[in-house]
């Protein structure tokens, strides 16, 4: 997570980029960074499944708080 954000942000001191770690730790992360983090722990069929399954549960919560 640390180089995904030394990689957007180049000149980022390391104080931000700690709290910007805690944030995304706190559950502020991107639908980019997390299939990212995902692909990287698991092998291509148990990402592909386990993606499926977030995002599923992303679409019942966001549909949830819409009512």
């Amino acid at each position: 997570m640390k180089n995904n954000i030394k990689t957007k942000f180049p000149y980022i001191r390391e104080e931000n980029i700690v709290e910007m770690i805690r944030d995304k730790q706190g559950g502020d992360l991107e639908d980019e960074e997390w299939q990212r983090i995902i692909s990287y722990m698991y092998n291509e069929k148990d990402a592909s499944a386990l993606t499926a399954r977030i995002q599923e549960a992303i679409h019942k919560k966001q549909f949830k708080y819409a009512q």
